[in-house]
């Protein structure tokens, strides 16, 4: 199994509501969404590779300090294609970490729509 760490400080405090967990009241929503950040906030990503002969999987896991999100992705190699395992864990981990990006797309839809009230549509 190979690892890969990718750390990431983002500009702004952002909480990460995964769908199977409760809704945010909104008091809970309105301290996230309208304190200033005081200090520093470090997210980590851990890749996780597992392979055999013609398959490549990447498990990524997302530490904000608060929750623990993971994503996954696969990748298949073509038989007449040369072995370079490389790219097989590139493209599995790009497939994971854009789960992981859906997931958190989603997260921050929902935790919007508790604060405003009403469905909210993310694109972009």
């Amino acid at each position: 199994m190979r690892l890969l760490s990718v750390r990431t400080e983002p500009r702004r405090e952002r909480r990460s509501v995964p769908h199977e967990q409760p809704p945010l009241r909104l008091a809970e929503v309105a301290g996230v969404m309208g304190g200033t950040m005081s200090q520093a906030r470090v997210w980590t990503v851990e890749i996780a590779f597992s392979e055999d002969e013609s398959h490549t999987r990447a498990d990524a896991r997302l530490r904000t300090g608060e929750r623990e999100m993971a994503g996954w992705g696969r990748s298949r190699r073509n038989p007449a294609d040369p072995d370079v395992p490389a790219i097989g864990e590139e493209l599995a981990a790009a497939r994971a970490l854009s789960d992981l990006t859906h997931q958190l797309v989603h997260a921050a839809a929902d935790a919007i729509e508790v604060f405003e009230g009403h469905p909210v549509d993310l694109v972009g």
